[in-house]
């Protein structure tokens, strides 16, 4: 259990009873678990460390999004932001192939994940099907993998995306300049 916050008003009876109480109950339930052979690990005190550094990159300019899991500094993709807000985008992949490996990748989760590490997605397919949907996305996003380990495939991707929406948002996560 942590140490008990610090109170800004005067002390109730009551409402401490009610902490201890929960307090046991919280304990009763840690144990219960453990005896299950679940361990929860103790708290993570670089929390409050990593907290503070992200106060401080905000102060210095950067941008902290998608409820603090992303930090951006510089150019961001049109796409990437119309995928966190209201606008209908969608977002396409070349492969799985990366040489990052970032925390936050999904991709290893999926289904087919090594075989579209050595495969192309069928994004030709996927992009022209978007054409027939009641409503057109606003942005169409490429990532991965790492879509700028293929350049003339990429390429592809996104001449066909500005021939398929002229008046869309076309982007890449990371962004990247074509």
């Amino acid at each position: 259990m942590t140490a008990k916050p610090k109170r800004a008003v005067a002390a109730n009876p009551a409402c401490d009873a009610a902490i201890a109480l929960y307090e046991g109950i919280a304990r009763d339930y840690i144990a219960a678990v453990a005896d299950t052979g679940v361990i929860f690990e103790p708290r993570d005190d670089a929390r409050e460390e990593t907290a503070r550094l992200v106060e401080e990159l905000r102060a210095r300019g950067a941008r902290v999004r998608n409820a603090g899991a992303s930090i951006v500094t510089g150019a961001i993709s049109p796409a990437c932001v119309f995928c966190t807000g209201d606008c209908v985008s969608q977002t396409l992949e070349l492969s799985n192939n990366c040489h990052r490996d970032c925390y936050f990748c999904f991709n290893p989760n999926q289904e087919d994940f090594a075989y579209y590490c050595e495969h192309f997605y069928p994004w030709r397919k996927t992009l022209d099907g978007l054409t027939e949907g009641k409503r057109m996305p606003s942005a169409v996003a490429l990532t991965g993998g790492e879509p700028l380990l293929y350049p003339d495939e990429a390429v592809a991707f996104f001449a066909r995306a500005r021939e398929l929406f002229p008046r869309r948002t076309c982007g890449s996560t990371p962004p990247a300049t074509f």
